[in-house]
């Protein structure tokens, strides 16, 4: 090799393979790239490949989630069944939800508690789970499930979420 030429060398490990690849630069550009990808496919499992989460029916989504949090979803309380409610739009609908959404899906997986929801809004609101997100198309006001609201859904509605939320607040004060 002409001593004049700088030598390149690239590693990239995967798992438990790895790759080296040494060359001259157009060597090491054209080969590294064909080969990583020959590697990351060799070690990357078909099934494991992320594929689109398969929308489940409310009633599915409520009946899984009460098997977890060990509660009849009527056992919750009203601004709970709501969150249930965003929870689902948010994850398998990608959108902020309405009024109407959370009576069609109490109408649909028959919760109890939930005829007037728009006095739990506020209160869930006041908490900061979820806040108003605007006017959809149709010109229905519109709510959107905050991260603070996804969180104390995905912590089975534990209430050391709350706690924790209110000692954090207490030591800004």
């Amino acid at each position: 090799m002409d001593e004049s030429r700088s030598s390149y060398r690239i590693k990239i490990k995967i798992g438990d393979k790895e790759l080296e690849v040494e060359g001259d630069k157009e060597f090491v550009e054209r080969n590294a790239e064909i080969l990583f990808n020959k590697v990351y496919q060799e070690v990357t499992p078909k099934e494991a490949k992320p594929t689109q989460e398969e929308k489940i029916t409310f009633n599915e989504f409520i009946n899984e989630r009460s098997k977890t949090f060990g509660k009849d979803p009527d056992q919750l309380s009203g601004f709970q069944k709501i969150l249930l409610i965003a929870y689902y739009v948010f994850r398998f609908e990608n959108r902020d939800f309405t009024y109407e959404d959370i009576e069609r899906y109490a109408q649909e997986a028959r919760l109890s508690g939930l005829a007037n929801p728009r006095q739990y809004m506020s209160e869930i609101i006041r908490k900061g789970l979820v806040k108003e997100s605007g006017i959809s198309e149709d010109k229905k006001k519109t709510f959107k499930i905050l991260r603070g609201g996804i969180q104390y859904v995905e912590s089975n509605f534990k209430e050391s979420y709350e706690a924790e939320e209110r000692s954090s607040e207490a030591l800004s004060s």
